[in-house]
């Protein structure tokens, strides 16, 4: 922890010394709920790598065995599915990159696009707590720097990666830190370096071994934080990633451009373990069917209005007529990418959403929740209502359920 962030703790702890409560108002500390992402942290990450912080919030709170995350297992679409409770098929970020087929426009999450507005559907976390009266902040969160129904977070950043973990942190208390009145009371706070890793190095490499250690100590000065500023008796931490992680079988990586010609036959959505495909005219969805029936079998060929239902995706106009999906540890890509000089990807996500290796962590640790509790198996869609019942909001319509936030809660909404 900085010099710079000690004084400002040191300066709120005095003014918090100095406050007396106002007769006849409540006395009970009103709650913080902080939503930490851990992108790309599989739900077995905490135990294969031994990390103590995490262990410890995990005996002392409430942990989930896995989290399932929706349909595709990819950063965007699940970031924003945990602040809205809606799926992707609802919200209508259904991928990293994907076309608008009204407009034309390309969203794509590595470009800055003034008219990226217009996409995010739902009500995230943030704007429900602005639209009640509750300030909020985003230290990152796939939509934060998006206006959306007219609003932003009181405070937020636009990204960037290269943001060192511990300013990230320092960050967060510092708005800890902020006098009761200005203070946030919804946070979110984003880390992208165990996806990174595990991409890069894979999920058994000693880089990501690194990694998550280094997030774990992260994790460590944040609760140290916390219990410097005295709030531990209203600050709630709730620690999840948007997806797992599997090794990419190098033998299993295809190229497209064996089946169809992109730009000439196909324009590509997005391609990876999940990829969409537009035709190109003259070709026609049932002509580029055929044309993918020679695919091998570990590759499952859908037409959109055939995508399995319980993906919520068939009535998404954003979601190509043609959408195939790998088995784990196969994708696809575009023969450019895949030339002598090309960088292995190690390991990857964007599958099945039912495929053991894509659940994701989950734990909850604070004064409002239980203690020592193990569950089993939820779904990220649960996850926006409990964040509004851990500090009383009321959730915009959702397709979540109150069931996590019953099994969190010591009293239940």
């Amino acid at each position: 922890m900085n010099n710079l962030l000690r004084l400002l703790i040191a300066a709120a702890l005095t003014a918090y010394a100095g406050c007396a409560q106002p007769t006849g108002v409540s006395s009970d500390p009103a709650p913080v709920v902080i939503l930490v992402s851990l992108d790309g942290f599989r739900w077995d990450y905490i135990e294969r790598y031994n990390l103590p912080e995490l262990g410890k919030l995990s005996a002392e709170g409430v942990r989930a065995e896995r989290m399932r995350p929706s349909f595709p297992t990819s950063t965007f679409p699940n970031h924003y599915t945990m602040v809205t409770g809606l799926r992707p098929g609802h919200h209508g970020i259904v991928g990293n990159r994907f076309i608008e087929p009204q407009t034309g426009l390309i969203f794509n999450y590595g470009a800055p696009q003034p008219q990226a507005d217009a996409f995010w559907g739902g009500e995230p976390i943030w704007v429900t707590a602005e639209r009640q009266g509750v300030i909020s902040a985003c230290m990152f969160w796939p939509g934060s720097e998006a206006e959306i129904r007219g609003m932003r977070p009181r405070h937020w950043f636009s990204y960037q990666q290269d943001l060192p973990i511990a300013d990230r942190v320092n960050q967060v208390l510092a708005w800890l830190a902020l006098p009761e009145a200005e203070r946030p009371r919804v946070i979110t706070l984003y880390f992208h370096h165990a996806d990174t890793a595990g991409h890069t190095f894979g999920v058994d490499s000693d880089p990501l071994r690194e990694t998550v250690a280094q997030l774990d100590h992260a994790i460590s000065d944040l609760r140290a934080g916390i219990e410097q500023l005295k709030l531990t008796d209203r600050v709630h931490l709730v620690i999840a990633a948007d997806h797992g992680m599997t090794p990419v079988d190098q033998a299993r990586v295809r190229a497209l451009d064996d089946w169809l010609v992109p730009e000439k036959e196909a324009n590509v959505s997005f391609i990876g373990p999940v990829t969409g495909l537009w035709p190109v005219p003259p070709l026609t969805v049932d002509e580029m069917m055929a044309k993918l029936a020679r695919l091998p079998d570990d590759f499952r060929v859908y037409r959109r209005e055939e995508l399995p239902e319980r993906w919520q995706l068939a009535e998404q106009p954003r979601i190509s007529p043609v959408v195939i999906v790998a088995e784990p540890g196969g994708k696809l890509a575009l023969r450019s990418s895949l030339g002598p000089n090309r960088r292995l990807e190690a390991s990857a996500h964007g599958y099945d959403d039912a495929a053991p290796d894509m659940a994701a962590t989950f734990l909850a640790w604070g004064p409002r929740y239980r203690r020592g509790v193990v569950l089993g198996e939820i779904d990220n869609v649960d996850l926006y209502q409990l964040l509004c019942a851990t500090i009383g909001l009321t959730p915009a319509p959702n397709d979540g359920t109150p069931a996590l936030a019953r099994a969190v809660l010591r009293e239940r909404p």
